[in-house]
């Protein structure tokens, strides 16, 4: 009965506190997903230049082993599927900004080639 009563008497307050606990729980799951989208250039990047073409696989793997190195706390929100579509948006980002700005297209060479001259 203390319970309820506490309820109503503090409604206006309890709601108050949730809704400033969730916007700062969206906040921070934006500004963390920001970073690790910016993050994920660059491991897209150094995984092209270490491992090469036709290694999507072993890439999208070297890429999640060190985003559960950096980011540990949210690889419990992020899962894995997800994490391989935000490492496929980060693939054609970048395939975009090498194909804008010469100098990173020149910092990953086998970035934009195509399937044939993969194949040669």
């Amino acid at each position: 009965m203390k319970l309820i009563s506490f309820l109503i008497a503090n409604w206006d307050t309890l709601v108050f506190i949730t809704v400033v606990f969730v916007c700062i729980i969206l906040k921070f799951d934006s500004i963390f997903k920001g970073k690790i989208n910016e993050w994920l250039l660059t491991a897209v990047g150094e995984s092209e230049n270490k491992y090469g073409c036709g290694t999507g696989e072993v890439k999208k793997a070297s890429a999640y082993d060190a985003f559960m190195s950096k980011f540990k706390f949210m690889s419990y929100l992020i899962s894995k599927d997800k994490f391989y579509l935000l490492v496929a948006d980060a693939v054609t980002k970048l395939k975009a900004l090498a194909n804008e700005n010469p100098a990173i297209a020149q910092l990953y060479p086998t970035l934009l080639l195509s399937t044939k001259e993969r194949e040669e």
